[in-house]
Formats: C-alpha cells, structure tokens, sequence
C-alpha cells in the first residue's frame, strides 16, 4: 500500500508515534516509540525482551497512532502489520540513527547489556490520515 506523502512526513520527522500490539488476554497493549520509515516500510526498534515483541511473535498486527509535534491537528492512523525482523549489526546501527534523530546524539544512551536489538519492518494495509 502507498503510504500519503504527508503520512510519511510524519514518520520521517522526530515525532512519538503510538504502538498498539494484542496482548495474550487480547486486551491492546500500547507504547511510546520512535518511528522511522524506509524503503515503503514503517520501522520500530525494540528489543527481544520487550512485551511489545513477545506480542508480536504471537500476533504480528499492530495500530501505529502519530500526532504533528508542532500541530496537534495533523495525525495519521496506520494500521499494519510486522513482515520482517532485522537483528544484529544493522538493528544496532539503525537504533543509533534513531537516538541521532530523536536526541542528536551519535550513539542511542540506553543500551543494557544482554538485549538484543530487533527492527520490525511494518507494511501498512490502512492509513487515515488526519484531517
């Protein structure tokens, strides 16, 4: 699916975007994250131990809610599905491009030692932008 361009200004720009996974009880489970969008997908950095992850092995459908920081009239709904996983070296790299675009700093400050990075490559099936 072709995501609106302005749609994608919003992912592309430094705003916290909202992500919706199905908890086991199938109650929603939703989160803070920053947003990326490359190559036609939405992209999200977690790690493996995160419930949002451990969710999405179980059901990989997600709601992605992002608001303008500076119009809070302009938002989008995305609603999608996880396709691919990327782990290790580039999942790494892409949270540092991260922490540069949402922090300005070069490295992303709040790695633990012993999480493994993932990428989760989002394909879009409905966006709504809005207004």
């Amino acid at each position: 699916m072709s995501i609106p361009e302005k749609v994608v200004d919003l992912l592309r720009d430094k705003n916290i975007a909202f992500f919706a996974t199905i908890s086991s009880d199938g109650s929603p489970h939703v989160v803070p994250v920053w947003v990326d969008f490359h190559a036609g997908y939405i992209v999200v950095n977690t790690t493996t131990a995160r419930v949002k992850y451990k969710n999405l092995k179980r059901d990989p459908r997600v709601t992605i809610s992002i608001v303008d920081r500076n119009d809070p009239y302009n938002a989008a709904m995305i609603k999608g599905r996880v396709v691919e996983e990327v782990t290790g070296r580039e999942a790494e790299e892409h949270i540092d491009a991260m922490a540069k675009k949402y922090l300005g700093l070069d490295r992303f400050p709040f790695r633990v030692d012993g999480e493994e990075r993932v990428m989760l490559k989002i394909m879009a099936e409905k966006v709504v932008p809005i207004p």
